[in-house]
Formats: C-alpha cells, sequence, structure tokens
C-alpha cells in the first residue's frame, strides 16, 4: 500500500481551515467526507487528480505513493483549486507541466 507524501506548501481551498489537522488525519486513514485532496496525476498523461479523502480511508488504496499538492471542501472548490495551480504552472514556467513544476518540493505527513 502506497503512502500520500504532501507537498510543502499546500494548497488550500477557502473554506479550509485547519489544513494541517486534516492532513494529518487522512495520513493516519481517517475517513474525511467533504474534503478533496489534489494529488499530481498517476497517469502522465493527465496532469491533476482530485480524490474523495474518503476513498484514501479504505485498505488497498492508494497501491502508489500519491504526491498530494492541495486540499479543499467539496468539489467545486478543489475543481477551482486545481486549475489554480495550473494557472500558477504556466504563469511561472509558460508551460502546464505541474509535475515538472512542484516535484522538488514535498515531505511526508503522518
Amino acid at each position: 500500500m502506497g503512502k500520500i507524501i504532501w507537498r510543502d506548501k499546500v494548497y488550500t481551498g477557502s473554506s479550509v481551515s485547519d489544513a494541517k489537522r486534516i492532513m494529518r488525519r487522512i495520513g493516519r486513514g481517517a475517513a474525511e467526507p467533504g474534503y478533496y485532496i489534489i494529488t499530481i496525476s498517476s497517469n502522465p498523461s493527465n496532469l491533476l487528480d482530485i480524490i474523495p479523502a474518503w476513498n484514501l480511508a479504505q485498505t488497498a488504496y492508494p497501491a502508489d505513493d500519491l504526491m498530494a499538492v492541495g486540499i479543499a471542501r467539496g468539489y467545486y472548490e478543489a475543481r477551482d483549486l486545481a486549475c489554480d495551480i495550473i494557472r500558477e504552472t504556466y504563469d511561472a514556467t509558460g508551460q502546464v507541466d505541474v509535475r515538472k513544476y512542484l516535484q522538488n518540493d514535498r515531505r511526508t505527513v503522518s
């Protein structure tokens, strides 16, 4: 079973009030209904994945390590946050290679 590797600077949605507490709970396998995790996509053809936090509480998920870059409350906030991450990547590099832009900034939260 894989683990969740959190980026040092986690992007948070505006309605997330205590991101560190939620990140710790998710890292320990607790279900956090209503929260969504934004990760670098496991498919190299995609940019980001939006995963409901309760999915991560399943014993067999994730099978591989996930690099989490954001956390939001609600799907629409997660979608908007993912767009913001992609926009920041493009503004900083002129490209949308989110994986390359964020790859060196990570840590594990437990």
